[in-house]
């Protein structure tokens, strides 16, 4: 889903996961209940709307630079990285004790930030 808005093509996808995280329905791409009638519908109407399908793939090419240009991703690391430092610097100089940090959930912080 995230090649195909990368290259321009909006996508037929399930409202499961992440995915409604990214895709808003008619607008970058059609959402559609987790079965394969509906898929079979989602894709028919892309494949029989030409203007629909330009439309979604130009928004889903758009939405897709706005979150995840290597610059913006770029900046979104350097700002984990430089919170994760300052917080450790700071437990140090107060002399504590190392939290356990899990650096999954700060890179999820960090990633909600750019969608």
């Amino acid at each position: 889903m995230l090649e195909a808005a990368g290259c321009g093509l909006p996508s037929v996808s399930t409202r499961l996961g992440g995915v409604v995280d990214f895709v808003e329905d008619g607008v970058n791409g059609l959402l559609v209940s987790p079965n394969f009638e509906e898929i079979a519908k989602g894709i028919e109407r892309l494949l029989t709307d030409n203007e629909l399908r330009k439309e979604l793939g130009k928004t889903a090419r758009q939405r897709f630079v706005e979150a995840f240009d290597m610059h913006i991703v770029a900046q979104h690391l350097a700002e984990l990285y430089k919170s994760l430092r300052d917080e450790l610097a700071f437990l140090i100089i107060e002399r504590k004790s190392l939290p356990k940090i899990n650096p999954v959930d700060k890179v999820s912080e960090h990633a909600s930030l750019a969608l």
